[in-house]
């Protein structure tokens, strides 16, 4: 059987060349008010194009795992990857968004067993944000420049923070609906949370004598720092684009 279709369509701005076309069948009914709008078999076909026009030969049954496989590879989201952008949120998709925050002065609010129910505006580091199927990450930063692949990144220096940059969330509420898509309302969620505890064990969260609990009261204080001091970031052998590596692997693997 050879039948003839529509012409090939364009996809941005370029000709697509067809080469299958899936047809669904149902079962006859005398009347067309009586047809499902669901099928009960499909067959797909091979395509030619004959002086510019697609033509449909001779159909084969199609496999449960054929279809599936198909439609897996047209999803926008699996087919989707993270790559740099040229705006503050460095990449961001259907599943994810990373974004640098500069250095700034913010408040932060603490209610810790070491370091008391404090707070304070303190000045901080250059801050790396990402949210992902990996979880909600933030990594602090040496330079004041926009990050690159290259970037390396460095702990964040503040307690609810893992070593891998995962935040313990705790009660902090996450953004939704649009706002999901807004790096400040996420980094307002974040900064309104309260620091309750290091979550980095066995090593230190900053490089300063007497500890994480005292470079903390000496942030809060607010007499001996006018700025951040980034020589205490403790590295994390870690660059943006090996962060992106990851978040990649989990969007691939459906993690």
């Amino acid at each position: 059987m050879t039948t003839e279709i529509s012409a090939a369509p364009t996809g941005g701005g370029q000709a697509l060349i067809p080469t299958h076309a899936i047809v669904l069948y149902d079962e006859a009914r005398q009347s067309v008010y009586a047809r499902r709008s669901s099928a009960v078999f499909a067959t797909v076909h091979g395509m030619t194009v004959v002086d510019g026009v697609p033509q449909l030969g001779a159909g084969a049954a199609v496999a449960r795992e054929g279809l599936m496989a198909l439609f897996s590879g047209l999803d926008p989201q699996r087919n989707e990857m993270a790559k740099l952008t040229s705006t503050r949120a460095l990449t961001q998709g259907a599943q994810w968004m990373v974004w640098y925050s500069p250095a700034s002065i913010r408040r932060v609010w603490f209610n810790a067993s070491d370091v008391g129910q404090k707070s304070a505006e303190v000045p901080l580091p250059p801050l790396l944000f990402a949210v992902s199927p990996l979880g909600w990450h933030v990594f602090a930063m040496r330079t004041g420049r926009r990050p690159g692949a290259s970037t390396r990144l460095y702990q964040a220096p503040f307690y609810n923070v893992w070593k891998d940059g995962k935040l313990c969330v705790g009660s902090t509420p996450k953004p939704q609906g649009a706002a999901r898509w807004d790096p400040a309302a996420w980094e307002k969620a974040f900064f309104e949370s309260n620091f309750t505890h290091s979550n980095v064990h066995g090593e230190p969260l900053v490089h300063y004598r007497g500890g994480a609990a005292a470079f903390w009261k000496a942030l809060l204080r607010g007499k001996k720092f006018q700025t951040f001091p980034k020589e205490v970031l403790v590295e994390r052998k870690l660059t943006v684009g090996q962060l992106l590596a990851q978040i990649n692997g989990s969007l691939r693997h459906g993690a």
